[in-house]
């Protein structure tokens, strides 16, 4: 305890035993707050904000199944290790017979070029996988 070196715990009074008339003001105010806010404002202090609706966009959340790292070079990495387009394409083959729904997360620098990522997702989707985009910023 901090107050051991100093000794300072002897010195302190015992705390009272009794209620004084502040801890009744006290639970009198709680409750009057929380009536008069009808307690949900005082809990979870917050507002709804009415977003507008997007016509095409869809509520269905996915879990990825397979995760695949693309590098900005082209590299691709998998769990399985380095992979060319080749042996990524023969992957998902074998791998998308595994899962009923397979999807494969793909995660991309921003800068990678846009042919080397349709390549990537084309042979996804060719396999039978839902492709799904998770772009990390380029440093500076």
């Amino acid at each position: 305890m901090i107050t051991r070196p100093l000794d300072l715990a002897s010195r302190l009074s015992p705390p009272s035993r009794n209620l004084d008339a502040l801890f009744y003001v006290n639970v009198a105010l709680v409750a009057f707050f929380f009536t008069l806010f009808f307690s949900r404002y005082v809990l979870s202090p917050a507002f709804v904000v009415g977003l507008p609706l997007m016509p095409n966009a869809t509520s269905e959340e996915v879990t990825s199944t397979h995760v695949i790292k693309v590098l900005a070079s082209g590299q691709i990495y998998s769990e399985r290790g380095p992979l060319t387009l080749n042996q990524l394409r023969d992957w998902l083959q074998i791998e998308g017979r595994t899962r009923e729904q397979p999807s494969l997360l793909v995660e991309a620098p921003a800068d990678i070029t846009l042919a080397k990522l349709d390549e990537i997702i084309n042979t996804a989707r060719l396999a039978g996988f839902k492709v799904l985009m998770a772009y990390e910023p380029v440093a500076k």
